[in-house]
Order: C-alpha cells, then structure tokens, then sequence
C-alpha cells in the first residue's frame, strides 16, 4: 500500500509539472466551490440549540428560559483606582449601575443582585494573591480583611 501511495504521489506531481495550468485552474475552482458551500455555514454556540429539540428535557429548559428570561448570567465589577481604602465613591457608581440595568426592564433584564461586600461573600481580586508563592497568601489577609 506505501508503493501505491507514493506512485500515485509522483504521477500526481509530475501531471502538475507538465500542466501547471490545469492544476491551478483546478485548484481555483476547488477553492471558488469551497467557499460557495462554506458561506451558507452557521455557527450555533447557544446550549439550547445544540440539543434535540422534542426530548422532554429539552422542553422543560426552554420553558425555564422562558421563565427566567435567559440561561446566562453577567458579572459586572467595578474597580477602584485609587490606592485609598475608601470605596465609597465606587459603592455609589455601583448603586447607579444597578438602577440603570433594572430601567432596562424585564425584557432585557429579569435580575439584578447588587453586593458591595464581594470580598465577605468569597470574592478574591487577583492582586490579593501571592501567585509566585502560593503557600504564602497572607496579602489577602493583610490587604483585604
């Protein structure tokens, strides 16, 4: 089976030394048909649309959707950059941004939970953590207790 892989090899790239033409000519169109049935093609990442769509399951989280408005959710955090311990200008903004999403409605929006106590509730900010030594993560403690 190797020898007649590597004949067919050979005969393929001598007819393409003797025709270039023809062999690119070929190509072209390959590539033209390629991209003609490739255009048509949809990417369909939403969870909901991969799975079948009468199996009960199936069913029964598309009416949860329905319910709920959505199977996604978005974390919005707002940083401070000042090095002052003081959040409360960050608390205020946060408040506000809260009220504007809920003006949004309930066709765009079903929930909103405002926390300004992250770090009580298990939130860790990245720069807490000693990531070169993960056995010494006092910063946190130190930082943001």
């Amino acid at each position: 089976m190797g020898r007649t892989l590597l004949k067919a090899i050979r005969g393929i790239t001598q007819a393409g030394l003797k025709h270039p033409w023809l062999f690119l000519s070929g190509a072209t169109i390959l590539t033209a048909v390629s991209v003609w049935l490739a255009w048509g093609l949809e990417i369909r990442s939403s969870f909901d649309e991969l799975l079948p769509p009468n199996v009960p399951s199936v069913v029964h989280i598309r009416e949860l959707v329905q319910r709920v408005g959505g199977d996604g959710t978005v974390l919005v955090t707002i940083e401070s950059l000042d090095d002052k311990p003081d959040l409360s200008h960050a608390q205020v903004v946060a408040r506000q941004l809260a009220d504007e999403y809920l003006r949004l409605g309930p066709s765009a929006i079903r929930s909103v939970e405002y926390m300004t106590n992250c770090y009580k509730q298990g939130y860790i900010p990245p720069e807490a953590l000693s990531w070169n030594d993960a056995d010494d993560n006092n910063a946190y403690t130190k930082n943001y207790s």
